[in-house]
C-alpha cells in the first residue's frame, strides 16, 4: 500500500473482506479488524510515519485473526499501548483505558517494533 493513495484503503477494504468471506469470519469481528486497521492506516498516513509502502498480511485459524503492517519509518502513538504510571489515581486510570478505547483501534492484542526505522505493527483479534 502506497501512503498518500487515495485508493490504497480501499484496495485494502476490498481484498479484506473477500479473504473474510472466504474464511467464514463473523460479520462482526471482520468489521471490528476492518475499523481498527482503517483507524490505524489513518494515523500512520495523518501522522507521515510511512516513507516507503506499507506491507500487510493477513492470517486466520479459526481462532485468532492476526494482521501485521511492515513499513520503514516510524511508528504512530496508539492509545491502547501507552504505558501507565504507577502513581496514577484511580480516576486517571479510568481516562487513559477510556481515550485507548475512543482511538478505535481496538484489538485484543497489539504489538509493535522499530528497528532501524523497519516498523512493524501485529493487530491480534480473538474470534
Amino acid at each position: 500500500m502506497e501512503p498518500g493513495d487515495g485508493k490504497t484503503l480501499s484496495r485494502f477494504d476490498d481484498r479484506f473482506r473477500a479473504q473474510a468471506k472466504l474464511w467464514q469470519l463473523g460479520a462482526a469481528d471482520a468489521a471490528r479488524a476492518q475499523t481498527s486497521i482503517n483507524e490505524l492506516l489513518r494515523l500512520i498516513e495523518e501522522g507521515g510515519h510511512a516513507d516507503s509502502p506499507i506491507t500487510a498480511s493477513v492470517s486466520y485459524d479459526d481462532l485468532d485473526l492476526t494482521i501485521k503492517l511492515s513499513y520503514k519509518g516510524t511508528l504512530p502513538y496508539v492509545a491502547s499501548e501507552q504505558r501507565l504510571p504507577g502513581a496514577m489515581v484511580e480516576e486517571q486510570i479510568f481516562a487513559a483505558g477510556l481515550s485507548g478505547f475512543l482511538s478505535s483501534v481496538f484489538p485484543d492484542r497489539l504489538n509493535s517494533q522499530q528497528k532501524d526505522r523497519n516498523c512493524e505493527i501485529s493487530l491480534y483479534f480473538q474470534t
